[in-house]
């Protein structure tokens, strides 16, 4: 059965005192929750509830990795996540997992099977029943390739028990529309309407063509002003929060990931860029120091 048409009703200015005081009882309860990469955390006091946080990347920059590590962080915290996989089975999801819990990666794991497959078994029965690893119980993955935007709203109003649900990637999103514009302008908007309406913290990744990020190159790095995701009509102006990823190489030649905050409706920090590297275990180490934006 068809939602009904939802009913829109005026109400007084002064009533945004009561929204205030519920979120204030909501956050003393239940506390603030972080997202667990300084970028962020630095800028942003906590995730509010009815908001949108994007998350814009080319290919293999690290930005489903970023997704997955906040949603790692999040669960920690005792929030339950959905995590929406447009490309990543769990499987693939938990295999990037166990590296950054064991640093065992799909070649260790095959060796280890291939002499002696209860070894394994043990390993996954560790972390299956250690109390340490409870805060992966909070997570479930949700495959998602090609779905409609309205069909992934039917599946989100089955389990409101979710506080947090991250999408990877909305380009992978069937909208209405003519044109690919019109199609991802309707997805961004029903899902921003999706977590204002629901109280969602919903986090979204989008893709930049990697055309764009090499032809938007300055002398010092990355000019982020121009990166634009793909086809993505307002997803960046929808969104409360914004973060734009692109590699660089550094003064000493080494390759970085740069985290720039393009968007910051709650605070006075923005056009904010962190350096980061990537270590062995997949997780995202800030540099010292900001850089510089011009």
């Amino acid at each position: 059965m068809d939602k009904p048409i939802k009913e829109y009703k005026p109400k007084p200015f002064l009533c945004g005192l009561d929204e205030i005081k519920q979120d204030l009882i909501i956050r003393s309860q239940k506390g603030d929750t972080t997202y667990g990469i300084e970028i962020l955390d630095d800028a942003v006091d906590y995730i509010r509830p009815a908001t949108v946080t994007l998350i814009m990347a080319c290919p293999n920059v690290g930005k489903s990795l970023l997704a997955q590590n906040m949603a790692c962080h999040i669960a920690k915290q005792g929030k339950k996540v959905l995590f929406c996989s447009c490309e990543m089975t769990s499987g693939l999801l938990m295999e990037r997992q166990l590296k950054q819990l064991m640093a065992l990666d799909s070649k260790q794991m095959l060796e280890t099977y291939e002499a002696c497959p209860s070894a394994l078994d043990k390993i996954f029965e560790s972390i299956q029943n250690d109390k340490q690893y409870d805060y992966l119980k909070n997570i479930q993955i949700l495959d998602i390739g090609g779905i409609h935007v309205d069909q992934l709203l039917k599946v989100f109003d089955k389990h409101q028990e979710f506080e947090f649900i991250i999408v990877d990637y909305i380009q992978r999103i069937k909208g209405d529309g003519d044109s690919e514009y019109q199609q991802l302008g309707d997805v961004s908007y029903k899902l921003q309407i999706y977590a204002m309406d629901n109280l969602k913290g919903m986090i979204v990744c989008s893709q930049i063509p990697k055309t764009i990020e090499s032809d938007n190159r300055t002398q010092r790095g990355i000019d982020f002003t121009k990166l634009r995701a793909k086809g993505a009509g307002n997803m960046e102006e929808d969104a409360h929060i914004a973060i734009k990823m692109a590699e660089d190489i550094g003064p000493d030649g080494q390759k970085y990931v740069l985290m720039h905050l393009s968007k910051n409706k709650y605070g006075n920090v923005k056009f904010l860029t962190y350096a980061y590297k990537i270590d062995q275990r997949l997780n995202f180490i800030k540099q010292l120091g900001e850089v510089n934006d011009s």
